[in-house]
């Protein structure tokens, strides 16, 4: 099966993936999304068979875990979101409608997001938080200072 949307999430809290899964059928609305978890520690039961969810074993760390799971992808777009996200209800519909709508190929779409509960996450930062010369890590040559930092996002797989 082909689907709109794969989301591939760092398998590291394991008691949040069913959490994560069930604000994705929220989120997508008419769409449809296939989670891709990527970790060491093994899904809860009741998502194991379930047609829309995919687990591959790995040791590595997140960055590692979207480029396994990105090599697994079944859909037209593709994104990555921390296992303790807060995905809003219809937000990711809101954001594939404007992707089939109105994008070309080539673009991507920054996601911002929250972490868990209680955390007040990313929203609340002015603009310059997502500069890259804001962070002195993303100082580098070949990083241009005005670029926008992508930490989740959403593309064309």
């Amino acid at each position: 099966m082909k689907y709109n949307l794969s989301v591939i999430i760092p398998g590291i809290r394991n008691s949040n993936w069913e959490n994560i899964f069930n604000q994705l059928e929220k989120s997508v609305g008419k769409y449809t999304f296939e989670l891709i978890c990527v970790g060491p520690y093994f899904p809860p039961q009741n998502l194991e068979n379930n047609k829309n969810f995919r687990y591959i074993r790995d040791f590595g760390n997140p960055s590692r875990c979207f480029q396994i799971g990105s090599n697994f992808i079944n859909s037209d777009y593709i994104c990555w979101v921390p296992d303790d996200s807060i995905i809003l209800e219809n937000s990711l519909q809101n954001c594939l409608d404007f992707m089939y709508e109105q994008s070309k190929k080539e673009d991507c779409m920054c996601l911002k997001y929250s972490e868990g509960i209680g955390h007040t996450g990313n929203q609340d930062k002015d603009e310059s938080y997502w500069i890259s010369s804001t962070h002195e890590d993303q100082r580098l040559p070949q990083i241009d200072p005005n670029w926008k930092i992508a930490p989740l996002f959403l593309c064309n797989s």
